[in-house]
């Protein structure tokens, strides 16, 4: 666990990628939630 953490001079640009990259997932994810909604409350019954 410690290997994973203290990543040594690439921390910097490690942590704030894999950051970056879960906001990106996690915005897409919404995305298509909130596009499957709408899709969902406007088809005909």
């Amino acid at each position: 666990m410690h290997a994973i953490i203290g990543i040594g001079k690439y921390a910097a640009f490690i942590w704030p990628a894999y950051g970056i990259s879960a906001i990106g997932i996690i915005g897409a994810v919404a995305l298509t939630m909130l596009a499957y909604y709408r899709a969902k409350r406007q088809s005909p019954k």
